[in-house]
């Protein structure tokens, strides 16, 4: 009896199935297993695969297309616009020196020589010096105020002779921090000179001489630790060998070549 059963309802779904491929011009099915070779059961009907197939590629790849063109275009184009803007910045602020590059030289045997050096338009103007020249103070000078803006000059500075000049008047160098020439203080033993400060020299490129001053009681240099040539220091009777002299060659790791000074303190 089953089986009877059985083959009325497979009789019946084939006079249905061939009643919807009538009307649809697609043969019915339940599953692939009811189509034609190469066919697939796509809602009920079999159609070809390469139909199906189709569709479903074409689908992905516009998908594909579009995602990834869009992502890295955006993508690489932030971070080109921050580095730009980060370096140009940076840059541009921390480069800018406040100083002037004057190109002259002074030798300076009155004051009105210093007062006409120092007048001139852009060094008057100027908030700080760079020299390219040289400088030389001797006779009587000793107004050295205006000199103050300097805080480095390319060759030699020399105080020759400059019988007026203190210690104090000297505090004007205490800008300067480096001599490209030599430094020599030579000869200057009216009395007065009892004291050298140059606090904030650093370098001297050439030799550095300090001779022939009867009053000089004291060597500064507080900063001072290179110097390109010899170092003499002599015939300065107030300038005690033991504790002046041996004191600088401490503090700045130089070594001195040293005669005729002091040797009874």
């Amino acid at each position: 009896m089953r089986h009877w059963i059985v083959a009325l309802v497979l009789v019946v779904l084939a006079v249905v199935g061939g009643a919807c491929a009538l009307l649809t011009g697609y043969a019915a099915c339940v599953g692939d297993r009811h189509c034609p070779g190469g066919e697939h059961c796509v809602d009920g009907a079999c159609v070809l695969g390469n139909e199906g197939e189709g569709e479903g590629e074409g689908e992905p790849g516009e998908g594909e297309g579009e995602g990834e063109g869009e992502g890295e275009g955006e993508g690489e184009g932030d971070p080109g616009e921050g580095e730009g803007e980060g370096e140009g910045e940076g840059e541009g602020e921390g480069e800018g020196d406040p100083c002037v590059t004057i190109t002259a030289s002074l030798n300076a045997s009155r004051n009105g020589d210093v007062n006409t050096f120092t007048g001139q338009a852009q060094y008057a103007g100027a908030q700080c010096v760079h020299l390219d020249g040289s400088i030389t103070i001797a006779s009587q000078v000793n107004q050295l105020d205006g000199l103050g803006k300097i805080v480095d000059l390319s060759g030699d500075l020399v105080f020759d002779d400059a019988d007026s000049i203190t210690g104090f008047d000297l505090a004007n160098f205490n800008n300067l921090t480096s001599v490209g020439g030599a430094l020599r203080v030579l000869e200057c033993d009216a009395g007065y000179l009892n004291h050298l400060p140059f606090d904030a020299l650093a370098t001297v490129g050439g030799s550095l001489e300090i001779v022939g001053n009867s009053s000089l009681r004291s060597l500064g240099f507080p900063t001072l630790h290179a110097v390109g040539g010899a170092i003499d220091i002599g015939s300065n009777s107030q300038l005690c060998e033991e504790e002046d002299i041996d004191d600088f060659e401490s503090r700045s790791g130089l070594t001195a070549t040293s005669v005729d000074n002091a040797d009874w303190c």
